[in-house]
């Protein structure tokens, strides 16, 4: 009779309130802006990421290089362990980064290399291009809700955007763009994870073949995302085009007022018209966020 008491009790769970310690700890992210190409919040996300939560207390509930693996169809990821709350506080910090573009993994010991594709013509080369972190310290980057911890990834590199356009000076019944390209430009550097800041030591440059598509008749843009720095030299933008059958090659260099250089976080706009045998009239900003319609303002002069 005891025994089966003792069953009884310990079947009957109705009316009781599951403890709000040790709760399941859920995770959701998102990309704050995005771009044309790349990452794009509901649409392109990260397949993974990798993050650090650190909760007051016991050290059991502080996990390191936790790798979060994207939920199929949707903004949730799932952990490569079990992540509970520590208490029905749930406060905690946490910073997260995706893994650089050839790295298997994040490491938080030593500064890791950090590589943009050079052929960023192929959309998805832009989104494995786009390196992006946050950390409880920054503005709306971590927000905790109930038992879920949602990521506000910033991007950490640099960007350009540039519009052209063929003057009607150019005649020509059929225009093609083959290929826009930034040369000259800062294609590797590094990241640490440690401090979650950017490590500007053995930075190499290269060419970069950007994202481009039409928008019009004898319009178009294109994209690159690049490692940010001061350039002792600008880089140069050439664009390389077939007019009724002839090859023609087109080019500007691409200068900055600021003596700041290319910022972290930063998406640099650039207007170009193509007249003649040359490029000029060309100006550029610096935009507010990395959104295609975000105000701008002045920031780089021809």
């Amino acid at each position: 009779m005891l025994i089966a008491l003792m069953l009884s009790a310990c079947n009957d769970t109705d009316g009781i309130i599951p403890p709000l310690d040790e709760q399941p700890i859920t995770i959701t992210a998102d990309v704050i802006q995005h771009t044309r190409a790349g990452y794009q919040s509901g649409v392109l996300m990260p397949e993974k990421f990798v993050m650090d939560i650190s909760q007051n207390g016991d050290a059991k509930f502080n996990y390191s290089l936790v790798e979060m693996t994207k939920d199929e169809g949707a903004n949730t990821y799932s952990a490569d362990r079990d992540l509970l709350w520590a208490d029905d506080t749930h406060t905690a910090m946490v910073k997260a980064m995706t893994i650089p573009m050839g790295l298997n993994t994040v490491d938080d010991t030593n500064v890791m290399e950090v590589n943009v594709s050079l052929q960023q013509n192929v959309e998805s080369n832009v989104a494995t291009s786009d390196l992006l972190g946050a950390t409880s310290t920054s503005n709306g980057g971590i927000t905790i809700t109930g038992s879920n911890i949602n990521i506000e990834f910033q991007h950490l590199l640099s960007k350009l955007d540039i519009s052209y356009s063929f003057a009607p000076e150019i005649e020509g019944e059929s225009i093609v763009v083959n290929s826009i390209t930034l040369q000259n430009i800062c294609t590797k550097g590094g990241y640490s994870y440690a401090t979650m800041a950017l490590d500007a030591t053995n930075m190499s440059y290269g060419n970069i073949v950007m994202f481009h598509s039409s928008t019009g008749d004898r319009k178009g843009t294109a994209e690159a995302i690049f490692y940010p720095y001061k350039p002792t030299v600008d880089p140069t933008l050439v664009i390389n085009a077939t007019i009724d059958n002839v090859d023609c090659i087109f080019s500007c260099p691409v200068k900055l007022k600021d003596t700041n250089g290319f910022i972290s976080g930063k998406r640099y706009t650039m207007n170009v018209s193509i007249i003649g045998t040359s490029v000029s009239g060309t100006t550029a900003t610096i935009a507010k966020g990395w959104d295609t319609d975000t105000d701008e303002e002045s920031f780089v002069t021809e």
